[in-house]
Parts: C-alpha cells; structure tokens; sequence
C-alpha cells in the first residue's frame, strides 16, 4: 500500500468493516466528519447541505448520496430511517468570532430547531451533535439548555460535553461541544471517552511534518529548476529524463537538437531516492547534467491533492492582535473555515504577528488546505476538486475532526450493538 494511502493510520483510524449503524448525515458540509464515520463503519446513507461545492465534494469521497437543500424545507419522510443522524448545524451564530447574535440571526438562527425537529420526527435510535463552545456562553446557554430539554422531551438520554479534541489526539486546540442522545427505550446512555495522557497527544509536527512545502513542490532549494526545463518537469517520472515526456514536448524542449538525435539523458534528469546519485560535477545547472530532486518522490506523496498553493491575502487589525504560530512540538490553533484567520506555519520559528515590523524576514505562510486537513485528522484520499475555489476549500476543512468522529463514532455503535444483543 502506497504511503498516501496510510495517513489515516497515524491516528489510528484503521478502517473498519460495516458495522451494521446507517447514518443520515445533515449539514454534512464536504465530508470531513462523515470520513471518520465511514472509517469506524457507518453506513452513511443520506447526506444534505446548501452549498452545491460541499456536496459535489461529499459525494466525490464518501459516496454519492448527498443531496443540495434546504433543511427548513426537508421533510422527514424525505429521509430514509437510519440509526444514527449526526449533525452540526452552523455555528456563525454562537461563535465568539462572529455577531453573536445567536436566534436572532435571521439566515441560520433557527437551524438548530430544524435539527431538532428531523430528530424528534424520525426518531432515530441515536443523534450526534457537534457545535462552537459559544453555545455555552452567557449570550446562547439559554437556547443551548432549551435545546437540550427539547431532546430529552423528545425520548433521549443525552450526553454532552464541552471537549478540547487535542485531548483526544487530535493536533489541533479545538474546543467544541458535543452532545449524543440515546433513545430512551434503548436503556443506554453515552459516556464520553477519557482524554489521552498528554504525552499521547499529537502536534503539528507528527500531523504536517512530512508534506513537502507548496514553494518547493517538485524541486529542491539550490539551483532551482531552469527556465527551460519548468515547463517539462513535472511530467518527468522520478528516476527518468526527458525521453519519458510526450514527443511533442520533447521537440519543444530539445529543439533543433531532436531532430539530429541529440539530447543526452542527462537532459531533465530525476533522481531517485532509492537509487545512488549520479556523478556530481562542479556545474550542477548545467543542462545536460541535470539532477533534479523530486520531493513527492522524496516523501511518497504522488499523487497529494491541495498541498500547492495556500491563501496570501493581508493580515488585518484584528488577526495581529495577538499571537497566531504555534511551533512543530506543539498542537496547532483551531483551524477556521475562513482562509485569512488561518493559523501561521511554524517556519520561520517563534514569529510574533504582533511585532512584525521589528522582523526582517517575511512573517510564515498560512497552511494549505491540506495541512488544514490533517491537522483536522482528515485522510489523504480525502480531496477537494480543482473546480473548487481556494477560499471554499478552506471554509469547508471546518468539522468534526475526522478522528472524533471514528473514536466517539465507535462507542456509539457499540452501545447500539448492545441494545440489539438484548
């Protein structure tokens, strides 16, 4: 198995066999969570969210059953009975970052009721809530309590929990709460996991450390790539030349030098990482001695999706007011769905953003999309189209972490498991 193929097992996600739970996934955004349900087993059979991009990506990689909606509009008999419905409404509402207006938010106020509602209609064995710890704040607790006495009303047992999922080895500080309900005549009640021992919990480091830099994709700091080979490079395997590229580019490439049998292979020549380098010469850009570093062969990341490029836009007033790096031994700040709060990479190191007039290096990029992604615990087979606009791509890495929703994801069908033992 190809080492892009196993990102998942660096939090332990090994993908499970069907375990027999289906699943609605509502406000299913691109499937960030829905990836760790699938990997625990779930049957996912019905998704829906209102951004065409969102659920064009869901069906794209966990299976083609979500639909583009309304939830104020679905109707419960439009859903199939499922198990489980999982949910986590939008959070711009209750979020601390936000207006703060809560039910007054005239766009998305009330879709926690229609959360609600879908629950109490369809009356499923077990829901899965996942929400802004703003919810708990003296502005929404009121609305957050009503919520929870609406669900117990409706026949659940229901556990909820404000959780930092760093405790849960997710290298992220992300504060959330989650609240799951069991129907009551199933006789069971949630517990939530014990957090790890903190030396078992993960950092950036251990999540990002091994993606090559999007400023250095396919070549290695040093000469650089010539302004001849650049357009040709990446269509060189690791290891071949410029006779493994179509033959209209070799003609390009080679010119006049195709057409008397020229071109030595040191021409756009690849090393391989498992093979010795050729001879080093005291001319290294040269362009008949090529030795040209490939870092996706150097990583075994191939075929990596949306590690190329990362948002560049201005830092405003407010994003350097205070500190937004942490380093590679650390967990990273809550990765947010809009590109310009995004935390700071750890290069250059211990870069204050409040005092970045003093510095005279550049301040750090923010993270791709795909470091974004697996410092949510998202898998590498897990990807955004190229039809997706950058600023999409960030907004939807937003969600239940994929490793909670595997690790609470397991409990929860356990318990489930157990009721039908009985």
């Amino acid at each position: 198995m190809k080492k892009q193929d196993l990102s998942e097992y660096r939090w332990g996600m090994i993908e499970l066999p069907l375990n027999g739970v289906t699943m609605t996934d509502l406000f299913s955004g691109a499937g960030v969570g829905a990836s760790g349900f699938k990997l625990a087993g779930y049957d996912i059979q019905f998704a829906i969210d209102n951004q065409k991009y969102a659920v064009n990506t869901y069906n794209q990689n966990i299976g083609n059953h979500a639909i583009l909606g309304d939830i104020r509009k679905l109707k419960s008999e439009e859903i199939p009975d499922s198990d489980v419905i999982s949910g986590g409404f939008p959070c711009t509402p209750f979020s601390v970052a936000g207006k703060g207006e809560g039910t007054n938010d005239k766009e998305k106020g009330d879709l926690g009721y229609h959360f609600y509602r879908i629950i109490k209609e369809k009356q499923p064995k077990a829901f899965f809530m996942e929400n802004v710890a703003g919810l708990l704040t003296k502005n929404h607790k009121a609305f957050f309590d009503e919520l929870m006495k609406l669900f117990e009303e409706a026949g659940y047992n229901v556990s909820w929990k404000l959780i930092n999922t760093w405790e849960h080895g997710v290298p992220q500080l992300r504060k959330r709460v989650f609240a799951i309900g069991i129907r009551k005549d199933l006789n069971k009640t949630f517990v939530f996991p014990e957090p790890l021992p903190e030396e078992q919990r993960t950092t950036i480091r251990q999540a990002i450390g091994d993606l090559p830099d999007p400023n250095g994709m396919n070549n290695h700091k040093g000469y650089g790539i010539r302004n001849d080979e650049a357009p040709f490079v990446d269509k060189v395997p690791p290891g071949g030349n410029w006779r493994d590229i179509p033959e209209e580019d070799q003609k390009k490439f080679l010119g006049k030098a195709y057409y008397s049998g020229g071109g030595r292979t040191g021409f756009l020549r690849k090393v391989k990482f498992d093979n010795p380098a050729w001879t080093l010469t005291s001319c290294m850009n040269g362009k008949n001695n090529a030795q040209i570093v490939d870092n996706r062969d150097k990583y075994g990341l191939y075929d990596i999706k949306n590690q190329e490029e990362y948002y560049k836009g201005d830092y405003s007033p407010r994003y350097k007011s205070r500190n937004r790096q942490k380093q590679w031994d650390e967990p990273s700040f809550t990765i947010v769905s809009q590109a310009r709060q995004l935390p700071l990479y750890p290069e250059p190191a211990n870069y204050d953003i409040r005092e970045m007039d003093k510095y005279e290096v550049a301040p750090p990029r923010r993270f791709t999309v795909r470091e974004c992604l697996r410092l949510q615990t998202v898998p590498d087979w897990f990807y955004f189209g190229e039809d997706v606009s950058l600023a999409h791509q960030y907004e939807r890495c937003s969600g239940i972490p994929s490793l909670i929703a595997y690790q609470f994801g397991i409990e929860l069908a356990r318990l489930l498991k157990e009721t039908e033992a009985k």
